[in-house]
């Protein structure tokens, strides 16, 4: 298939429907390697054009893109998150019978810094930092605030598995709401190296703020890969007395 240089589509979006079509057929031989300089030399552009389109895919899932060892479609779908209330990214894992590793990289007692005073509303927090990984591969860089007033001696514990249930069965707290936010973002040099990706790629930064019958109980920040994750919402169509008039 060759690129219509003189259309209104742009170049990069014309490789990637391309490229994704290819992948939709399987290859007897198998997942083959993609390489910036053949699909160079294949569409005759620029390298910037051929990143455009291979970032595209990269977000959708189709291909991984892994540093100093080149980009392969993907052999797994995305992890699904359903929107549909509070839910804890450790069960959802356990649920999918996904293997599941938290490393906790941190744990101390801080100062909370203004926003995050004004969210929880107390002058010490215990932040907890983890690193998620599933497969064996890294997912998910979170860090979370508690009040550290409510979890005595929390930096003890085996922070591993889900926190929600560890809060209610050791201190008797059980998160009833929570407002989140979600937001498309690029990974820096940091959290590209902690998560083994590449920078620039697109991943999720979700930032929850949890609430128990005793109040703010949790401030989350998650960076989650984009090429691994996926959040879906189950959406109901509005009955005719809900209507405008």
């Amino acid at each position: 298939m060759t690129l219509d240089r003189a259309g209104e589509v742009p170049l990069y979006r014309q490789i990637e429907r391309i490229l994704r079509a290819e992948l939709a057929q399987p290859s007897a031989d198998g997942p083959r390697r993609l390489t910036e300089n053949e699909l160079i030399r294949r569409f005759r552009v620029s390298r910037h054009t051929v990143r455009q389109a291979l970032g595209i895919l990269a977000a959708a899932g189709l291909i991984d893109r892994r540093p100093r060892r080149g980009t392969y479609p993907s052999v797994r779908p995305p992890i699904e998150q359903p929107l549909s209330g509070v839910y804890s990214f450790v069960r959802s894992l356990r649920e999918l019978g996904l293997p599941h590793q938290a490393r906790v990289v941190s744990v101390e007692t801080i100062e909370p810094r203004d926003g995050l005073r004004d969210q929880l509303g107390v002058p010490t927090v215990a932040e907890l930092r983890r690193l998620h990984e599933v497969e064996g591969e890294p997912l998910v860089d979170e860090t979370i605030w508690l009040p550290s007033d409510r979890v005595p001696g929390i930096e003890g514990l085996d922070l591993s598995g889900s926190l929600y249930e560890l809060l209610q069965q050791r201190y008797g707290l059980r998160v009833t709401s929570a407002r989140e936010s979600i937001r498309p973002i690029v990974l820096n040099s940091r959290q590209s190296r902690l998560l083994g990706v590449d920078r620039g790629c697109p991943a999720f930064f979700v930032e929850r703020v949890s609430y128990a019958s005793v109040g703010p109980m949790e401030v989350r920040h998650s960076v989650i890969r984009g090429d691994r994750y996926l959040y879906s919402v189950q959406l109901r169509a509005a009955g005719a007395e809900e209507l405008p008039a």
